[in-house]
């Protein structure tokens, strides 16, 4: 199954024969697909209770207090969370000397594989 796990695994394949090819520092661009933009599995969810949403508030430096409504507190979260937590397979490939840039959504022009794709579908149907 092609999930975030596996490929910040392929991701980390990926650097090593980069590396092994000498073209280290390599500019990686993807589309906006979900398991590109994975975030570490401790960043504040939604889903959160409010104590482990004030727990977080506080690990972040975010100002909340235990007053606040559930959807308040998260707010203030979310919003740290948007500036400030970048997705896994980035932080990875930023370690690593490795840059990583996502397209526009809804420019698959961008995206060398929907040619692939074209392509095959209109061959296979003949």
């Amino acid at each position: 199954m092609f999930n975030h796990a596996y490929f910040v695994n392929w991701m980390k394949e990926l650097m090593d024969e980069l590396d092994f090819l000498g073209k280290s520092g390599a500019l990686i661009v993807m589309d906006n697909a979900s398991y590109h933009k994975g975030v570490p599995s401790d960043t504040p969810k939604g889903t959160w209770k409010k104590q482990d949403l004030l727990a977080a508030c506080e690990r972040f430096g975010v100002a909340a207090s235990a007053n606040d409504y559930r959807s308040v507190i998260w707010s203030k979260l979310q919003a740290y969370v948007k500036e400030n937590i970048v997705p896994e397979v980035v932080s990875v490939a930023r370690a690593r000397g490795y840059e990583v840039v996502y397209t526009p959504p809804y420019h698959s022009d961008l995206q060398p594989i929907e040619y692939v794709w074209a392509y095959l579908k209109g061959n296979v149907g003949r």
